[in-house]
């Protein structure tokens, strides 16, 4: 007896992920964060579905998963360059204060008016600190660097969370390879069980 698939079976997509047709409500909003590209997450989801062409709920599920965790995979990668500009200020805190190129305020505090000033790229700080810098043998990239070794901990963390995304769409694209091999080997089994007939030829000479 031929087994219902009928409750897993929705309606195709018209166009893909295109506005006439969502799997939002099925399966929540994209990961799409303030600021970035609707459509390129759109278009990225458009091409999966090109290549797989989902057939029912449980595969468009996993589909859905394989490019949510994608998209996620570069969110992270993005933030860690992101987290270089935006903390760029510690790794010259931090290297000034190894050069004891720190100005000492009230009580022995550090002054981090320098550092504030190189951060808001007020010309005079970011002249002083490439000055200091170039005394000691030192260019940009020694604030690279630095501000790297201050995010290190930060970043092992994001490349951990990357690798168990890569892990997890394996798994969303595996489930869907087995179902899609599971359903071609089931439509070759029931070729095989009703061959083609052809229609008999009547003997030469028998009218």
């Amino acid at each position: 007896m031929a087994k219902d698939n009928s409750i897993l079976a929705l309606p195709p997509p018209s166009g893909a992920s295109g506005d006439a047709w969502s799997d939002d409500d099925l399966f929540g909003p994209p990961p799409i964060m303030p600021g970035e590209d609707r459509e390129a997450y759109k278009a990225l989801l458009d091409q999966f579905y090109a290549a797989v062409q989902p057939k029912n709920i449980l595969e468009r599920m996993w589909l859905r998963d394989a490019v949510n965790l994608i998209w996620e995979s570069k969110q992270y990668r993005r933030f860690k360059g992101d987290l270089m500009r935006v903390d760029a200020h510690k790794g010259v805190r931090e290297i000034l204060r190894s050069l004891g190129a720190l100005d000492q305020s009230f009580a022995g505090i550090e002054d981090d008016g320098l550092v504030k000033d190189w951060a808001g790229c007020r010309p005079s700080a970011v002249k002083k600190v490439t000055r200091i810098l170039e005394a000691a043998g030192l260019g940009q990239n020694a604030i690279v660097a630095k501000t790297f070794d201050v995010n290190l901990e930060l970043f092992e963390h994001i490349d951990r969370l990357i690798a168990n995304n890569e892990m997890r769409k394996s798994g969303a694209l595996h489930e869907i390879q087995a179902v899609i091999k599971a359903a071609n080997a089931t439509e070759e089994v029931e070729d095989a069980e009703f061959p083609k007939l052809e229609t008999p030829q009547a003997p030469r000479g028998v009218q």
